[in-house]
């Protein structure tokens, strides 16, 4: 929306292109640097767990953790998980943050129209003109 404010109308389409690749780009990297910190803290927290195989844990997920491990290692796993995934998170508030700032940088524009223009109505109260010319 901001493309569509600020930016002449020969810009316009340019513009818009522009900022809806950079998101699509910035979410397909993104996605993958928190899946990497994910797997990359996890596994070696995972291999510190005896009786746990790092890969097996890695395919089946973390919806089937509980009925596939042994109660007594339940609780590390979850605190491997637990750690893992607030470094991944971490990622993704980073990245919120510095899209905030950003933003911030940007000039103000109102996106309201300007009724005074062509094609604007009448006034509330007003009359409408009418060209009997035909």
């Amino acid at each position: 929306m901001i493309a569509q404010v600020t930016l002449p109308r020969d810009d316009l389409f340019l513009g818009t292109s522009i900022n809806f690749f950079a998101q699509q780009l910035r979410g397909r990297i993104f996605v993958q640097v928190a899946q990497k910190v994910l797997v990359n803290t996890l596994v070696p927290a995972l291999t510190k767990i005896p009786g746990i195989d790092p890969q097996t844990i890695l395919d089946m997920g973390a919806t089937n953790i509980q009925s596939s491990v042994a109660p007594e290692h339940l609780d590390a796993l979850q605190v491997a998980y637990s750690n893992a995934l607030k470094k991944s998170t971490m990622i993704e508030t980073v990245l919120a943050a510095i899209t905030v700032v950003s933003g911030l940088g940007m000039k103000w524009k109102s996106v309201k129209k300007d009724k005074k223009g062509p094609g604007a109505g009448p006034e509330p109260g007003g009359k409408i003109a009418v060209d009997n010319k035909t």
